[in-house]
């Protein structure tokens, strides 16, 4: 069995895929976020969340370069948060 704390395993994709949140998940994948304790579970969503930030932040700086940080910092947190602009 894979401990969700330990090093990060690598995920063959196997199982019969499931349905969360519109996103298929395996047997497996669903294995660990169940075994994750509520603290791992937050902790894997802010670095989620903060990816996906500076993903964004860094496409906004390729398209707009003549933001400055405060609006590119403005535009990336309410793109991620998922408003519309």
């Amino acid at each position: 069995m894979f401990s969700p704390a330990g090093p990060r395993p690598f995920l063959v994709r196997f199982g019969a895929p499931e349905e969360i949140g519109g996103m298929a998940i395996t047997t497996v994948e669903f294995e660990l976020l169940r075994l994750m304790t509520p603290a791992r579970k937050v902790a894997v969503l802010h670095a989620l969340i903060r990816q996906a930030w500076t993903l964004k932040a860094a496409a906004l700086r390729e398209t707009h370069p003549d933001l400055d940080p405060a609006e590119l910092e403005a535009l990336a947190r309410s793109a991620v948060a998922g408003e519309r602009t």
